[in-house]
């Protein structure tokens, strides 16, 4: 809905390179020559022919190469249409927006480069708190103002010291950035509290049962998150 001068953002997340340019675009069968519509030609369409301001933004996040990117140049036109290998062309609204959150570039081609703005950001610039905020306000209504206040404090104290001892006492069996490591203790955390997942009207902890729950998902979250990755 619109406040203001802001409008509500649709967010369609996928990773390109995890699935194949049929599942990705859309493909005939072999043997019936069907057509069977891809996921992205999917969300693209469905976006297309929502008639509301709601901003709708198709993020690839995922490694950018020449297999797929390429399909996407006239869609990163201004003309901002898709074409299928169906012989369907599919227009994009003005809400729409397509954006790419790879890695690296490395084997993007000048056309796909010169076609979209550039937003660069090393690990280190961004930080983990950046993260932890954003993630503190998708947290279910029953978590408080004093466990999120809580949840924060854990975070900066312990995060932080557990990964610099990592980097520089320990060897990781797979390599990770640290907003990563941030990311899988959050990710964990949310998946643990079944207790606060619940109407406002039926939850049962009083605050204290509540932090004691909030202080042993963290420090159980922190262990199999952060701290074992070595």
């Amino acid at each position: 809905k619109k406040t203001g001068e802001l409008y509500e953002v649709r967010q369609l997340i996928m990773n390109p390179k995890s699935i194949t340019m049929g599942q990705l675009y859309g493909s005939f069968d072999e043997n019936t020559h069907e057509w069977t519509d891809g996921i992205l030609s999917t969300l693209v369409r469905q976006c297309s022919n929502e008639e509301n301001e709601h901003k709708k933004w198709v993020i690839c996040d995922g490694p950018v190469d020449a297999i797929w990117i390429e399909s996407m140049n006239t869609v990163l036109d201004d003309n901002k249409k898709l074409c299928l290998v169906s012989g369907e062309i599919i227009q994009m609204s003005s809400t729409m927006n397509m954006i790419f959150e790879p890695q690296d570039l490395e084997v993007a081609s000048p056309a796909t480069v010169s076609r979209c703005g550039m937003v660069y950001y090393e690990p280190h610039q961004i930080g983990l708190y950046p993260s932890l905020s954003s993630w503190l306000n998708t947290l279910p209504e029953t978590v408080s103002e004093a466990n999120k206040n809580t949840i924060e404090s854990l975070f900066k104290w312990l995060v932080p010291p557990a990964i610099k001892f990592i980097r520089r006492e320990l060897k990781e069996v797979s390599p990770s950035s640290d907003i990563q490591l941030g990311w899988s203790l959050l990710k964990m955390f949310e998946s643990l509290i079944t207790p606060f997942k619940v109407e406002p009207n039926k939850f049962a902890l009083d605050e204290k049962a509540a932090l004691t729950v909030v202080e042993g998902v963290f420090l159980f979250s922190l262990t199999w998150s952060v701290c074992c990755s070595v």
